[in-house]
């Protein structure tokens, strides 16, 4: 069992026989698939951190990244790498101790979707977001989504100004 934290959030990472749970892939991924029921924003205290660190580049996009981490935690989602599946809390320690070890070279949350969470550095082998209905979807696609919907709703918030 290892412990990680980020953003104030304790991650616990447990190491288990995964399960093999085989699904066919949904070639035309649902643009519209998120990995949280659509909610008040306000209400996550990530969004809250995306917000407040619009003010610097470099701080809004760790915050955008711990934001999507915390959504997929949050999730009642499931998340396939190497034939194994995860729930939320699994795939979100995952992706944080993936995260950690090259957070020196990604610098946005696009990078952090493309080179972290969409796919197995050990294997090559994409990443999936299972819906309630089993359904498989890449995980960049799905992640991107979620990206775009926090972008849409932290462009409507003034950015602060610092005093």
């Amino acid at each position: 069992m290892r412990f990680f934290t980020a953003g104030g959030a304790l991650f616990i990472v447990m190491f288990f026989s995964p399960d093999v749970v085989a699904s066919k892939v949904n070639e035309k991924a649902d643009k519209t698939l998120l990995l949280r029921e659509k909610e008040k924003p306000e209400s996550n205290p990530q969004y809250q951190r995306v917000v407040g660190a619009m003010g610097g580049l470099a701080s809004l996009e760790k915050a955008k990244i711990l934001y999507l981490i915390t959504q997929l935690k949050l999730s009642p989602c499931q998340f396939e790498r190497n034939g194994a599946v995860d729930d939320g809390t699994k795939a979100a320690s995952h992706l944080l101790k993936k995260y950690s070890a090259v957070k020196d070279r990604i610098n946005t949350a696009e990078q952090f979707i493309d080179y972290v969470a969409s796919r197995s550095s050990m294997s090559g082998q994409p990443y999936y977001i299972l819906d309630k209905n089993r359904k498989r979807y890449p995980s960049r696609e799905v992640l991107r989504n979620e990206l775009a919907e926090l972008e849409k709703r932290v462009g409507k918030v003034e950015p602060t100004k610092p005093s």
